[in-house]
C-alpha cells in the first residue's frame, strides 16, 4: 500500500488504556500509523512515535504533519476542555480529514459535567470542516483494573458515591475495536454512537463477578460524597462526583451497543473481562 504521506493516522494517548488498545488493532497497517504519547510505548518498534503531551501541546504539530485522520483522547485532567479544543484547532491546521474521537455517554444532553466537557469538543469538531465520528462510552470495565486496583489489591473492596446504581460496563477492547474501524472505514462518517456495555451490572454484582473469577473476596462499599471527596483528595473530584451522581441517577445503563451488527460478534461481558485479566489482580 503506497501513499504520498509519511503516516496515515495519528493514534494520541497511545500507552493508555484506550489509544494502545487501538494502537494495537492498527498495527496490520504498521506502516501508516504514527503514535503519540508522552513516553514511547514498548508494544511496538514498527510503528513511528511522537512525544506529545496533549496537557501543554507540546509536540503536538510535530506529531500532526502530514497527518490525515486523528484518533483523539485525552485523561481526566484539569483543563481537559482547553486541552482538547487546542488539539482540533492544531489538527484542522494540519489538514486532518477524519477525527474519531472518544466522548462520554449522554454527553449530547450536556447535563453533567464531564459530558458537557466532551460536547463542547464534539461542536467544535463539527464546526471545523473534518469529518467525524464519536464515541460515546459509559464506565470502562477496565477501571477496576486500573483506578480501582489499589484498593482492591490493598484491602479487597472498591469505594464509591454510586449506591447499588446498575451500569452497562464496557470493555476497553470493544471502544477501541469500533475506534480502529472507525480510522479506515468510511461507514463511521459523521455518526456518533452511544456505546453501552452488554448487562447492567451494580458495583456490588460486578465485585462479586470478579471475585469468582480471581479466587478471592472483592467488596464494594457504598460511601457519601463527602467520604469519596476526602480519600481522593484531589481537585478533579468534583466532577468525578458529578459523574457519580450521574451514575445514581440512572443514566449509566441503556441499549446495548450492537457489536454483532459492526463486526459480527457479541460484546465482551464483565465475566469475559474478570477471566481475561485475572492476573492483575493476584
Amino acid at each position: 500500500m503506497s501513499r504520498k504521506r509519511d503516516r496515515e493516522i495519528l493514534v494520541l494517548g497511545a500507552t493508555g488504556t484506550i489509544g494502545s488498545l487501538v494502537a494495537k488493532e492498527l498495527e496490520p497497517i504498521n506502516e501508516l500509523i504514527r503514535l503519540g504519547s508522552r513516553s514511547k510505548p514498548q508494544y511496538s518498534e514498527n510503528m513511528e512515535h511522537f512525544i506529545v503531551d496533549v496537557m501543554t501541546g507540546k509536540g503536538l504539530v510535530d506529531a500532526l504533519a502530514g497527518i490525515r485522520k486523528l484518533f483523539l483522547i485525552t485523561p481526566d485532567m484539569m483543563d481537559q476542555l482547553g486541552a482538547e479544543l487546542r488539539i482540533v484547532e492544531a489538527a484542522v491546521k494540519a489538514g486532518v480529514e477524519h477525527i474519531v474521537k472518544v466522548s462520554a455517554f449522554g454527553a449530547a444532553r450536556q447535563d453533567y459535567m464531564i459530558g458537557c466537557i466532551h460536547r463542547s469538543v464534539e461542536l467544535a469538531i463539527e464546526s471545523s470542516g473534518a469529518t467525524w465520528t464519536f464515541l460515546r462510552p459509559t464506565a470502562f470495565m477496565q477501571n477496576f483494573s486500573t483506578y480501582y486496583l489499589p484498593s482492591i489489591k490493598s484491602a479487597g473492596v472498591v469505594r464509591l458515591p454510586c449506591r447499588d446504581t446498575p451500569v452497562s460496563f464496557i470493555d476497553a477492547c470493544d471502544i477501541a475495536t469500533i475506534a480502529a474501524d472507525s480510522l479506515v472505514n468510511p461507514a463511521y462518517i459523521n455518526q456518533s454512537y452511544e456505546m453501552f456495555g452488554p448487562e447492567a451490572l451494580s458495583y456490588s454484582q460486578a465485585a462479586q463477578k470478579l471475585s469468582k473469577s480471581i479466587g478471592m473476596e472483592i467488596r464494594y462499599e457504598a460511601i457519601g460524597d463527602a467520604e469519596y471527596q476526602n480519600e481522593m483528595g484531589i481537585s478533579s473530584a468534583h466532577r468525578l462526583l458529578d459523574l457519580y451522581r450521574y451514575y445514581r441517577s440512572g443514566h449509566a445503563m441503556g441499549e446495548p451497543f450492537d457489536m454483532v451488527a459492526h463486526k459480527g460478534r457479541e460484546l465482551r461481558r464483565f465475566s469475559d473481562f474478570a477471566a481475561s485479566n485475572r492476573e492483575v489482580f493476584v
